[in-house]
């Protein structure tokens, strides 16, 4: 004996991840050196999306913790387009939900790095050279006030431009700075520090070419002075041919 029951069987799109090849981590500068910054974390959605089955619709959301992804109607991050965050590096779980009631999800993560600004001495005194052929320019090894700059720290990376106008026509930097012949008298070289992160700031050097002296073409007049102990040697006072 046997009776038969009639039921439906739904088949619902399980949303796909991107490969562990694709580099979903982001990386922002605290710009204000605060320490903490406002940050959009919402940047792989077009990834996430270009992946699932446009005649569906997916809901995409974001949570600190791996429990709150994988829970559904659990704790997200409410403004993940406006997420404050504090100088470091966090992991951010994601979770694609497909969009029709049921509970067919996949969670994914990724890291998101808040870089400080890099620490610097900013130089305060022009570095000068002498001209010897009376032509402005002179040869100078920029270099010199790198380790002040940095304050000593080996992981910064330092660029030198020609100008500002150099900068903003996204010229590369000079590429010999220890070797370098000033463009004009005196100059102003833009200098760009950045941090492992990317994150950068930026300074000014002075650079300047010193006219040799010229001394008096007059001759001075002798000085005559009376050796009166017959020692053959005398103090002078040369201060006079200064005049």
């Amino acid at each position: 004996c046997f009776k038969v029951y009639p039921f439906d069987l739904e088949a619902h799109p399980t949303p796909i991840l991107p490969d562990v090849s694709v580099d979903l981590d982001l990386t922002f500068c605290d710009v204000d050196g605060s320490g903490d910054e406002i940050v959009d974390i919402t940047t792989n959605e077009p990834t996430f999306l270009a992946l699932q089955d446009p005649a569906f619709t997916y809901i995409i959301s974001y949570h600190e913790m791996l429990v709150d992804a994988q829970t559904i109607g659990g704790p997200q991050i409410p403004t993940p387009d406006a997420y404050l965050m504090a100088v470091g590096t966090q992991t951010i779980y994601y979770r694609i939900l497909f969009d029709d009631g049921s509970e067919c999800f996949k969670v994914g993560s990724f890291d998101i790095t808040l870089g400080a600004l890099p620490v610097i001495n900013p130089p305060t005194a022009p570095l000068e050279e002498c001209d010897d052929d009376t032509d402005e320019v002179a040869i100078f090894d920029l270099t010199e006030i790198q380790n002040d700059l940095t304050l000593g720290d080996p992981l910064l990376n330092v660029d030198y431009y020609e100008s500002q106008a150099a900068i903003d026509a996204g010229d590369p930097p000079i590429s010999d700075p220890e070797n370098y012949a000033n463009i004009s008298n005196p100059q102003l070289i833009e200098i760009i520090i950045t941090t492992l992160e990317g994150c950068e700031t930026q300074t000014q050097l002075t650079i300047r070419v010193l006219p040799l002296p010229t001394p008096d073409s007059v001759t001075p007049d002798p000085i005559v002075v009376c050796d009166d102990d017959f020692d053959g040697f005398f103090t002078f006072d040369l201060t006079p041919t200064m005049d």
